[in-house]
């Protein structure tokens, strides 16, 4: 017993000692692992904010330089290039390469192949496209360029 009660105040001794160390010691790992993080999160966010803003400033350039070198342009010019970018990239004349493209996007999606599923969509998909992006340009040029209008009509007559 006298054993015992020599070891009570031994106990108490030592946790009073060793417990707020160990609690200091848990609590420093703890809240320098969350410091860090914070600094570290901190830093990469000021970073990314002075590159997107350098970024955005040179995006201002970049769209100021397109526009006047496209405002520039003589209306003719114009309407030769959308008559051009929308023959090249819709034109009726690639029926064999609309062919591999719809069959491609139809083998991505595991549909099996059907001939004439494929050669239904390369007669009417173009078509319908090529209307879709006249009208949105066209509905855009009138309030811009009513002249380019006119143009791209006699060309394309």
């Amino acid at each position: 017993m006298a054993k015992k009660k020599a070891f009570i105040p031994l106990l108490y001794l030592t946790s009073i000692v060793f417990l707020p160390w160990c609690i200091s010691f848990i609590f420093n790992k703890i809240l320098e692992s969350w410091i860090t993080n914070w600094w570290n999160t901190r830093q990469s966010e000021n970073f990314l904010n002075i590159i997107q803003e350098k970024s955005n400033q040179e995006l201002i350039i970049l769209n100021s330089w397109v526009q006047e070198f496209l405002y520039n342009l003589s209306d003719t010019i114009k309407a030769f290039s959308i008559l051009l970018l929308t023959d090249l990239c819709i034109g009726f004349h690639s029926t064999h390469g609309w062919e591999l493209m719809i069959g491609s996007v139809y083998k991505d999606f595991g549909f099996a192949q059907n001939d004439q599923i494929i050669s239904g969509l390369v007669s009417t998909f173009p078509v319908i496209l090529d209307t879709i992006l006249k009208y949105l340009i066209f509905r855009y040029l009138n309030r811009v360029s009513p002249s380019l209008v006119v143009i791209y009509h006699s060309m394309n007559d």
